[in-house]
């Protein structure tokens, strides 16, 4: 079985994939609806994978051009990845 390719870590500070390089920056978000996304300026196109069965929350994250699936990482206060949540 061939290896997969290593990435740097998949975070919320993350502004585009690490295989095909596509944005992952969605439509700015509304002012009137602003207040309920924190300090976000814009959606995001990225999308989370739940597996119920294995944790309650997204579990790793999908690149909606590439397909490309990339591991959940713990985060310290700066955005900063500090572990993998999950083992492969």
């Amino acid at each position: 079985m061939p290896k997969k390719p290593t990435y740097a870590p998949v975070t919320n500070k993350t502004k585009r994939c690490p295989k095909c390089l596509t944005s992952w920056q969605g439509t700015k978000i509304p002012d009137d609806v602003k207040h309920h996304y924190g300090n976000h300026t814009h959606f995001s196109k990225l999308i989370g994978i739940e597996l119920p069965s294995v944790y309650d929350g997204i579990h790793h994250w999908k690149c909606p051009k590439c397909g490309e699936e990339f591991p959940r990482w713990m985060e310290d206060g700066k955005g900063n990845a500090t572990k993998r949540m999950f083992p492969d």
